[in-house]
């Protein structure tokens, strides 16, 4: 997966002499606090009530952190850190004393991985717009103007991994929640049943945008 393929190319760098630093859109995550407010100004979209989906993320705390390192501008970065076992596995971002902190002034390359990295609003006037469902509008327009494409264009190089098929993507999940549990408990993680709604709630997002993503003639 995308978090293996970011390992290998972290020993790759290190062996060229470059200092690599690695982080995740998962690393973004609100708070739980945040997440629950969301959760609950949002009560009717099912898509909202859990982590995952545009809108769930800190934006402007990730902008500003890749700003800081692609311009040298902080000579200390902090990258924030997100626990998937707190709440049960509903999760919650780590206290900052667990952060990792870098010297901005020495790094030279920075990976950033996501599940939902490059999706892109479609257009609301057009016609696939018009076969989203409430629920997807409404993640649509959060896509659109929650700076997710300005994050974006903050990228020098993409590598999309492509699946072919969606039904992956729930056993890839189940296995990463036993394994969780397995090395902090039982309760540090989600049930089968939590974790196969989890994952029905990205597959929307997946459905829509990863069309776009895997065609390389829009990204020329």
């Amino acid at each position: 997966g995308k978090t293996t393929l970011v390992t290998a190319f972290e020993h790759l760098f290190e062996s060229e002499g470059l200092n690599c630093v690695s982080m995740s859109l998962d690393d973004f995550y609100l708070t739980r606090g945040e997440q629950v407010a969301l959760a609950e100004s949002n009560a009717s979209n099912r898509l909202l009530q859990v982590r995952g989906n545009a809108g769930t993320h800190d934006v402007p705390l990730a902008v500003d952190l890749i700003n800081q390192v692609k311009t040298r501008g902080s000579s200390q970065v902090k990258v924030p850190s997100y626990d998937k076992t707190a709440f049960e596995g509903k999760g919650d971002r780590h206290k900052e004393d667990k952060w990792r902190t870098y010297d901005a002034k020495k790094v030279d390359v920075v990976l950033y991985e996501g599940w939902m990295q490059g999706f892109t609003a479609v257009d609301p006037e057009g016609e696939r717009a018009s076969g989203l469902s409430r629920e997807m509008s409404e993640i649509n327009a959060i896509l659109g103007h929650n700076g997710y494409s300005d994050m974006w264009r903050l990228m020098d190089v993409w590598l999309v991994i492509q699946v072919k098929q969606l039904d992956c993507i729930f056993k890839w999940r189940l296995q990463a929640e036993t394994a969780m549990k397995a090395a902090y408990g039982q309760d540090k993680g989600m049930s089968d049943e939590e974790v196969k709604a989890f994952v029905e709630s990205y597959i929307p997002a997946y459905e829509t945008y990863l069309p776009d993503l895997y065609t390389p003639a829009l990204h020329q």
